[in-house]
């Protein structure tokens, strides 16, 4: 296995720019939007995010080596077909009108044969046991989260290519020489392995599949 580096989730847009958002290897409930930067080149994202991490370090709001991994994702396109909620008499129904969107999403595959899929735009994550349920769930998490107003749509619209890029800044192998010998602090290292074996043990019928949280997480501009 790889040594622990960053990856950065990018985003292109139609003028030319992009956004970086850096994946953490676990969520805590009510957590800060994914860090995220804004620019004309990868080498600018990359710029803006270590300043970033450099404040994390310095004010501890938040622990670097959750950042990091040793896992390799990969990225899919899909293409879901949504019904937003609408209100008929006042009660919230699914309504007729049909909204295409092509989506992005990256996954790894487990220990298990599982796979643990996560959406950055949305700031969420799951496990399934076959990536052909992809287009489903992801179907069933963007309807929940658009409710009534469907103009919300915007926030999930495709607008260019979105791929993972591993990232290992030089200031990152002085953190390395404060890790221990497994990467990782012990509490994120502890955290890490019973959240791996509960998913784990979800992608075997061993425990109940926890209902889908989602988040939306609008890019901001360092």
């Amino acid at each position: 296995m790889s040594k622990p580096s960053f990856r950065v989730y990018f985003i292109f847009y139609f003028d030319g720019r992009k956004t970086g958002m850096l994946l953490r290897t676990w969520d805590a409930f009510f957590d800060r939007p994914l860090p995220s930067a804004y620019g004309t080149s990868e080498e600018e994202v990359f710029c803006q995010l270590e300043l970033t991490l450099r404040e994390m370090e310095v004010t501890g709001e938040d622990h670097i080596h959750r950042y990091l991994w040793q896992e390799t994702f990969h990225s899919q396109a899909v293409t879901v077909e949504i019904h937003p909620l609408s209100l008929v008499n006042k009660p919230r129904v699914i309504g007729k009108k049909k909204i295409l969107l092509w989506l992005t999403y990256i996954y790894r595959k487990l220990a298990s044969g599982a796979y643990r899929v996560m959406i950055p735009r949305m700031g969420g994550w799951f496990i399934l046991e076959d990536l052909s349920l992809a287009p489903e769930v992801l179907r069933q998490a963007v309807m929940q989260l658009l409710g009534e107003n469907p103009r919300w749509i915007y926030d999930f619209r495709s607008e260019g290519e979105e791929y993972v890029r591993e990232w290992e800044p030089r200031f990152l192998m002085r953190l390395a020489e404060a890790l221990p010998p497994q990467g990782g602090t012990p509490e994120v290292s502890v955290l890490a392995s019973v959240a791996e074996d509960l998913m784990e043990k979800v992608a075997r019928h061993k425990l109940a599949p926890p209902s889908v949280t989602m988040m939306t997480c609008a890019p901001s501009c360092l």
